[in-house]
Parts: C-alpha cells; sequence; structure tokens
C-alpha cells in the first residue's frame, strides 16, 4: 500500500475522529449538565410544554401608571396570567396633601391677589406653532417569566418555533446525548459509521435550525460575520462526520481491533519447494 493510500484510509480518518471528538463533546456536556436561565417567550414555550423550574414573575410599572403583575400560574394550562393595578408615585403622594384649589390658603381664606402696577405689565407673545395635542401613554409589556432547564433546551425552543413540535423535548435530549457519547466513542473508534451518521444528523439538523433561517433572512451574500463563520463550522463537522460515515475509522481504532477480517492467504505468500 502506497503513502497515499495508507494516509487516506488511516490517517486522515483518526484527524477526523480528533476533530470531531474535541468539538462535541464539550458542546455535548455543556447542554446536558449546565443549566441556563431562559426568559421572555422561550420561558412561555418551556411552560408549555411543562418543562423546567419557574424563577420568577417580575413586575413592571408602565408609563400608564399601572402596575402589571405577572404572578399567578393557571394549573390546567400552566401559563402566567396577569394583574394590574393603580400605581402611586412620589409626585402623586407630594400633592395628595396640598390644597385642591390653588388660590386658597392654608386656612380655606381665598389667596389675595397683588396688584401689579400697568407699566410693569409686559405683551404676551403668542406662539406661531399650535400646541400638539399629548401623545397617548405607551404601555410597557410585562417581561414574563423566568425559567430554569438545561441548555440542551435552547433546542426544543427552536423546534418549536421552526414548526418542529414532535415531542421536541426529547428531540433535544437526543441530539445533546449524541453529540455527548457519540463524541467520546468515535473518538475510541468504537462503533464509528454509526456515530458518524448520527453526528452528521445534529449538524444537519443544525444547519436547518440556525443556518438555514439566516440566509433565508439576510441572503447569501449577507450574512454577518459570526453566522458565516458558523456555517462553515457546521459544514465543515457535517463533512468529517459523513466521511467517518463512508470509509471507516482507520487503523487505531477499537473498530479495527474488534472487527478486523482475516487476510485472506494466496499462494504468492506461500513457497511451496517440491522435492519429488
Amino acid at each position: 500500500m502506497s503513502f497515499s493510500q495508507n494516509a487516506a484510509t488511516n490517517i486522515v480518518p483518526l484527524l477526523g475522529r480528533l476533530v470531531l471528538a474535541a468539538a462535541f463533546i464539550p458542546a455535548g456536556f455543556h447542554k446536558v449538565w449546565e443549566d441556563d436561565t431562559f426568559t421572555g417567550e422561550a420561558a412561555q414555550t418551556l411552560l408549555d410544554l411543562g418543562i423546567g423550574d419557574l424563577v420568577a414573575a417580575g413586575e413592571q410599572v408602565s408609563s400608564a401608571g399601572r402596575i402589571v403583575l405577572a404572578s399567578y400560574q393557571d394549573a390546567e394550562t400552566g401559563r402566567l396570567g396577569s394583574q394590574t393595578q393603580p400605581a402611586t408615585t412620589q409626585d402623586e403622594e407630594a400633592t395628595a396633601d396640598e390644597p385642591a384649589d390653588p388660590e386658597e390658603d392654608a386656612t380655606g381664606e381665598p389667596a389675595l391677589e397683588e396688584e401689579v402696577p400697568v407699566e410693569d405689565l409686559q405683551p404676551v407673545e403668542e406662539p406661531d406653532a399650535q400646541p400638539q395635542p399629548p401623545s397617548p401613554p405607551e404601555v410597557e409589556q410585562a417581561p414574563g417569566p423566568q425559567v430554569t432547564a438545561k441548555r440542551l433546551h435552547h433546542i426544543t425552543v427552536m423546534l418549536v418555533d421552526s414548526g418542529l413540535d414532535w415531542k421536541p423535548g426529547l428531540m433535544a435530549w437526543a441530539g445533546a446525548l449524541t453529540e455527548l457519547f457519540g463524541g467520546g466513542l468515535i473518538l475510541i473508534g468504537l462503533l464509528s459509521r454509526l456515530w458518524g451518521l448520527g453526528l452528521a444528523v445534529v449538524m444537519g439538523c443544525a444547519f436547518y435550525l440556525t443556518t438555514w433561517v439566516a440566509i433565508s433572512e439576510h441572503g447569501w451574500f449577507s450574512l454577518p460575520v459570526s453566522q458565516f463563520n458558523a456555517m462553515f463550522t457546521q459544514l465543515g463537522l457535517f463533512v468529517l462526520a459523513f466521511g467517518v460515515l463512508l470509509t471507516g475509522p482507520g487503523a487505531v481504532s477499537v473498530d479495527r481491533a474488534l472487527f478486523r477480517r482475516a487476510k485472506p492467504e494466496t499462494e504468492d505468500e506461500h513457497h511451496f519447494v517440491d522435492l519429488t
């Protein structure tokens, strides 16, 4: 076997397995063992699916003078409700003790107006532009719930947002465990073709959920630099995983030690001496 053939069948698959393991083992570990805080629509999506622990609902005073409370949860649907109550500001408290009529003093008698000499009076200039009516107050949205759940449930939220809502939590767990255990077993070369297929599927799904959405929104030539780099990272890992599926793990692997076939014997390898 020439050096090129040996590199194609042994060295390149080994390097590919090392890169796949270095990428997927940490990613799967963080998804499975670490928690993250979800807010807003993502938190509400997880609550609808019965995933995660509710941390806080929060409250916020709107510019219309109402306090928006999101502090109760429907037992049947699991969704958070909201209540409003009047908000008393410091200005209102300060003016609560003042007399209702500004022309009355503290004794309740009308205040005496001071006479101003005519020569001190100045003409009042009328503004050219008509005063604009005050704009209606903008009511701010309640901050929504906060939910703590495994980091892998970012995949759950993306699946629901993309319309793939068939058991999204289970699919997220399957993808994270494939990254973790697939990356570990492909490192030692055990069942490499199977895990190569699994990791290729994971990267294909990641490309569809993230990069394809960005391409549809911005276009191929207008992608942000970060998304452009992430796209080729996903494509590179997909090619490496698919390559392991097609070519196998190479010579330095557990698969080669367990499933190595006996080399067929040929007549050229034996030299017979005819004594007759």
